[in-house]
């Protein structure tokens, strides 16, 4: 049986499920890898929807992508923050 590493897999969630939901390539499951992938396909999402967000509220594309980015590269340090308490956790969980 696989590990799955990513952040729901205490709930159950399979690496595989991510992989076939978000069409990753299947290497990176059972493997820590999996985290780093789904941040950035997060990341990237985050920069596109807070972007138009800001657009439709009349900021200019040049400004409403500076914001967008500031705010999803702080949302990316929190997710990496979030994955390294995670995996602390899971190592004191198997001593």
């Amino acid at each position: 049986m696989s590990i799955s590493y990513n952040m729901n897999a205490e709930l159950g969630t399979d690496d595989m499920e991510y992989v076939e939901e978000f069409n990753l390539d299947p290497a990176i499951a059972y493997t820590p890898e999996i985290n780093d992938v789904m941040l950035k396909y997060v990341y990237e999402g985050n920069i596109e929807s807070i972007r138009k967000t800001l657009e439709g509220k009349g900021y200019s594309v040049k400004e409403a992508r500076a914001r967008a980015t500031k705010q999803a590269n702080n949302l990316l340090k929190e997710g990496q923050e979030a994955i390294k308490a995670l995996y602390k956790l899971r190592k004191k969980k198997k001593k």
